[in-house]
């Protein structure tokens, strides 16, 4: 099988993985959106959805083992390439064929810039979507531009 290699096209969806312990409440709206925790990480662990789609995975195959109990969002390259951010692919090595592994990459760059007075951190939390969101979730991950709530998977 023949995986996508080289640069990462800017409509594509980058996948990030979300532990309970980012989420924080949203005390006016009754519900837990993301925390900028979340995209803080200057090296940003996240799974490329064209390498996914060529291993017909499906997104929430990346949430097993000690990732069971995490939630997922998504956001685009295009919404990291607009706050100076790389996106690489770096598949993890030595992992078996299929494996979602392979479609590891990063999003590289300071989360502490701002861009508008805000903060990178913040403009991708804004632009989050869930894709396996708590049943308690905002809407809208982050008070951004997220989509309905009942267009996420509940856990």
């Amino acid at each position: 099988m023949t995986l996508p290699v080289g640069p990462v096209a800017g409509g594509t969806k980058l996948y990030r993985r979300i532990p309970p312990s980012w989420l924080t409440p949203d005390e006016d709206r009754g519900c837990r959106r993301i925390s900028s925790a979340a995209f803080r990480d200057k090296e940003a662990s996240i799974f490329l959805a064209d390498v996914l789609d060529q291993l017909k995975k499906d997104p929430s195959d990346i949430l097993v083992g000690s990732h069971a109990g995490d939630y997922l969002v998504s956001v685009t390259a295009d919404d990291a390439f607009e706050f100076e951010q790389e996106v690489k692919r770096s598949p993890v090595e030595g992992v078996a064929e299929g494996d979602v592994q392979q479609a590891h990459g990063e999003v590289s760059g300071s989360k502490e810039k701002k861009f508008d007075g805000v903060r990178v951190k913040h403009h991708l939390c804004r632009r989050a979507l869930w894709v396996v969101a708590p049943d308690d979730a905002c809407p809208d991950a982050q008070g951004g531009t997220g989509g309905p709530s009942g267009s996420a998977d509940r856990r």
